[in-house]
């Protein structure tokens, strides 16, 4: 996996090199998108990356911190894990989970040759971060159609950040890394659903330190570009990712059990967020692949 890095080398440098030539391109110039652009695209696929993987760390900062204030498992009142409620609790979460799939996909589709994919960074940050957080606190029951508004549109800014990446991507090597993170997401699901105990909620701590790590690499990467901080970040962030998922799934069932006041959308973000940023590191993984060839 690790040998003849050099593709990937060139592929973070592609990246870098398109980040600068973007900021220095008069606005007209992008009258004519298409997906065929990649100097243009590979600028704003990096921003797109940026921006979602933003997203995530600014969530999952949120969720560590409020897990760090909940009460021990044994002072705790759960109900059965075959409770009805329960499971439909978990159903529920897992159809907007899917759902939520399902909708960045299309609308991927839909904006792929749109001007919206290359809007202002900027507005694209604070337009997530600020229906995300609108999404989270938005009562589920209380006003159903604004949270569903506010969740459709978070669920759109997402789709807008993939969509330069994708382009430059090519359908063939999306494809694969579609089946590789559903096999993930799947394999990984039924791992933590089926789990005799509740071990994985144990990990909190561990994967909160490999996010601070991932965060850091992130931040060196800005002002010490290097293929071995590249490496980790693509790689050790798959791994990490793939960690969170056992986690996440058994949070939503433990939630599911305890929870008197159970959000479905707002459980069912943080595993599809795992997905987003498992898909994204599957997708320039095979790209590097790709040009080996």
């Amino acid at each position: 996996m690790f040998q003849n890095i050099k593709s990937i080398k060139n592929i973070q440098k592609q990246l870098v090199k398109c980040k600068s030539t973007i900021l220095n391109t008069p606005s007209r110039k992008f009258a004519n998108f298409s997906p065929q652009n990649y100097s243009n695209l590979g600028g704003y696929a990096l921003i797109g990356s940026g921006t979602a993987g933003l997203m995530y760390l600014m969530y999952r900062g949120q969720m560590l911190a409020q897990e760090r204030y909940q009460m021990p498992m044994s002072q705790i009142q759960q109900m059965h894990f075959f409770n009805r409620t329960v499971q439909e609790r978990i159903r529920s979460t897992m159809g907007y989970f899917t759902g939520g799939l399902f909708a960045t996909g299309l609308m991927v589709g839909l904006l792929r040759n749109s001007m919206l994919a290359i809007t202002n960074p900027w507005i694209l940050l604070f337009g997530s971060l600020g229906l995300l957080i609108g999404t989270q606190v938005t009562n589920y029951y209380q006003s159903p159609i604004l949270k569903h508004l506010l969740w459709g549109g978070f669920i759109s800014t997402m789709a807008l950040t993939m969509v330069p990446l994708i382009s430059m991507a090519g359908m063939p090597v999306v494809y694969d890394a579609l089946f590789a993170t559903g096999i993930s997401m799947g394999g990984l699901g039924l791992v933590a659903y089926n789990a005799p105990s509740e071990q994985f909620l144990r990990w909190g701590g561990a994967l909160g330190m490999g996010l601070a790590g991932m965060i850091g690499i992130g931040i060196a990467s800005i002002f010490y570009p290097s293929k071995n901080l590249f490496n980790i970040w693509l790689y050790g962030g798959l791994i990490l990712f793939c960690l969170f998922v056992l986690y996440d799934t058994q949070q939503i069932i433990y939630r599911a059990k305890i929870n008197p006041y159970y959000d479905p959308i707002n459980e069912s973000l943080s595993i599809y967020l795992d997905a987003i940023m498992i898909f994204q590191r599957f997708l320039l993984i095979f790209m590097s692949n790709r040009n080996k060839k």
